[in-house]
């Protein structure tokens, strides 16, 4: 845990039990929220299925049917750049990914594209959909 303080934070350590810090103050932000649409969702999963396009994982192959067709659907562009009046193709401009790769597309600005995080995920799938 020590590693993942910051070198700034005044904080004193004694044994492993004081480590632990209260969390839970509540902060307000006021955030914009880009609407997305689900026929738009359900129109990229109709394409391409539930399974991360990054690394090919499936939720309902690893936890069963409870887990059938959960899959985070990514914009290939921003959705805070591509404008109001874009009308989005659900094939060329969404993907659907596990949220570990959802995340590390993430991991810059812009975000990665997919040949990228395939790279990073070593996957490797038998027909590009894309």
């Amino acid at each position: 845990l020590l590693p993942l303080i910051p070198d700034d934070m005044d904080i004193e350590y004694g044994d492993s039990s004081e480590i632990g810090m209260p969390e839970g103050a509540v902060t307000k932000v006021l955030v914009n929220k880009y609407e997305r649409s689900p026929r738009n969702r359900a129109a990229c999963l109709a394409h391409y299925g539930s399974s991360c396009q990054g690394c090919g994982f499936s939720f309902a192959e690893k936890y069963g049917e409870i887990a059938s067709g959960y899959i985070h659907v990514h914009h290939l562009v921003p959705v805070s750049q591509i404008g109001h009046d874009y009308i989005v193709n659900p094939i060329e401009d969404l993907i659907p990914l596990c949220p570990n790769c959802h995340a590390a597309i993430h991991l810059q600005s812009p975000p990665f594209n997919l040949d990228q995080l395939r790279t990073m995920t070593g996957y490797v799938e038998e027909k590009h959909k894309i």
